[in-house]
């Protein structure tokens, strides 16, 4: 049986004890260009997304006129969550080499020293490769910036850029002022679509029902 593109990636287990290391593997990965991705959209998504955990920026990838030519990921690499390495190209054909070390939380905390701990494994592994000057950290959970308060300091003492999915999907998706104005927009032009209906039909002056008609223009 064929494994679902969402499974598939450099790690050699298929643990599942943690679906958001399989998600955030995922969306990684489909954010390469060259990738497996067919659908435009879903790529262009992930590819903010990728620039965010890795620039803390979501559109500098683009503003740079960089493009993402490969994305490898690894799973509960030495106990580290989820690890990868990112390949960027110029407009010129010049490329930059990346990896990037990513500790995700549900509703536990980071223990102990952690952080620091998996960022010297991370450092010794890369030291002397094309990666070395391009190491990044991030932190990303399904809590609420309120709830990582103590967390968001150790991610601050170990150079960690914390992220939470609820900012993401907020900046990435319509929040919901956004949303209020478009459904009252929409329905601004179906009230004038009506009304110009109605219009339309009363215009025919052989229609009986006439009076009737324009009743309903109010």
């Amino acid at each position: 049986m064929e494994k679902s593109l969402f499974m598939m990636d450099k790690s050699r287990t298929d643990n599942k004890e943690s679906v958001i290391d399989y998600m955030l593997s995922w969306t990684l990965r489909m954010s390469s260009r060259s990738g497996e991705c067919k659908n435009s959209s879903v790529q262009n998504y992930c590819e903010r997304i990728l620039s965010k955990l890795l620039f803390n920026d979501f559109d500098k990838i683009k503003t740079d006129n960089k493009s993402i030519e490969s994305v490898e990921t690894w799973k509960q690499w030495k106990k580290i969550d989820l690890l990868a390495e990112i390949e960027l190209i110029d407009n010129e054909g010049n490329k930059s080499s990346y990896a990037l070390l990513i500790e995700d939380k549900a509703y536990s905390s980071i223990h102990d020293d952690q952080l620091k701990r998996y960022k010297k494994i991370f450092e010794e592994e890369y030291k002397d490769s094309k990666f070395e000057n391009n190491l990044h950290y991030a932190y990303f959970t399904i809590k609420e910036r309120t709830q990582i308060v103590e967390d968001e300091k150790l991610c601050n003492e170990a150079g960690f850029q914390a992220y939470t999915m609820e900012e993401i999907r907020d900046y990435l998706w319509p929040t919901p002022s956004d949303l209020i104005r478009t459904l009252a927009q929409v329905f601004n032009l179906c009230l004038v679509l009506k009304k110009q209906s109605i219009l339309l039909f009363c215009s025919n002056e052989q229609h009986t029902d006439y009076k009737s008609a324009r009743a309903w223009e109010y």
